[in-house]
């Protein structure tokens, strides 16, 4: 279902969050590093790097850390025998050229999922962010029981 709302962007759309082609790469990188909305919103454009046909995101060791000991986690291009709306090494990929187009660099403490003027999300704001791709989608956000 997810993979109904990606799309081929133009090369020089901008990064919004409230844009579901924006956001929609957003979370496909948040499902496959494993991350929580509260890692996305401290992480930062540069922790996010695309070498090859990898991409990796620097991370958290664990949620309480506090020295700043970062992990890293890869994953390789998914496309092998045909295109995957959602592999990761695109999703960043399109996230990137995004960001660039909106901010002109991925430097200088630049959040990975920024506001429109360059600042971290809170992580409701991360929440709500999820909880609109996942409507979109078509997936229910509640359940009867």
């Amino acid at each position: 279902m997810l993979a109904q709302l990606v799309g081929g962007s133009p090369l020089t759309q901008r990064f919004s969050f409230s844009d579901t082609q924006s956001s929609v790469d957003v979370v496909i990188l948040g499902c496959w590093f494993m991350t929580r909305e509260i890692e996305l919103s401290a992480a930062s454009a540069e922790h996010l790097t695309l070498t090859g046909e990898e991409v990796s995101l620097m991370l958290p060791c664990h949620k309480s850390e506090s020295r700043g000991d970062l992990t890293v986690r890869s994953f390789r291009c998914a496309c092998r025998a045909r295109a995957q709306p959602l592999c990761p090494f695109h999703a960043a990929e399109r996230h990137q050229r995004r960001l660039t187009n909106q901010f002109g660099t991925l430097a200088n403490g630049l959040p990975l999922v920024p506001t429109e003027d360059g600042q971290p999300h809170t992580k409701s704001e991360m929440v709500q962010g999820f909880r609109e791709v996942i409507s979109a989608a078509g997936i229910p956000l509640t359940r009867k029981d």
